[in-house]
């Protein structure tokens, strides 16, 4: 139950955080991924074979990540799974060992070096 409530306040903050993306410039996705964005802030979610890359940027110019963390939720037809992000590069978090099929949803929850946390969802074309 505490997992479904957990996953209900995600959808939710996440739903707000879409709303926020419209106010935002023309953004567009640099690496071939889905793009996303929270206030200021551009979140490009990157599908590989074997890894999920999620690239932080505010107005084009890297957040750096290492003292950022996460998780990502890959909710798809087979079921759910969760994963751990580390920092991988400049501005870049990066989960291994995963992917995530052809819509998918994912919901990515960071958080940013001032301890605040941000839920950003993805849609995986």
């Amino acid at each position: 139950m505490k997992s479904v409530k957990n996953l209900f306040l995600v959808s939710i903050v996440a739903v707000f955080g879409a709303s926020l993306a419209w106010a935002h410039g023309d953004a567009v996705a640099q690496r071939g991924g889905v793009l996303q964005v929270i206030g200021e802030l551009d979140f490009e979610l990157v599908v590989k074979a074997d890894k999920i890359d999620l690239y932080t940027s505010d107005d084009e110019q890297p957040v750096p990540s290492e003292q950022m963390s996460g998780t990502l939720t890959i909710m798809g037809d087979a079921g759910s799974s969760k994963v751990e992000l580390a920092a991988a590069g400049i501005n870049r978090l990066r989960a291994t060992d995963v992917t995530a099929e052809s819509g998918s949803r994912v919901i990515a929850i960071v958080t940013m070096p001032n301890g605040k946390s941000l839920a950003v969802q993805f849609a995986i074309p």
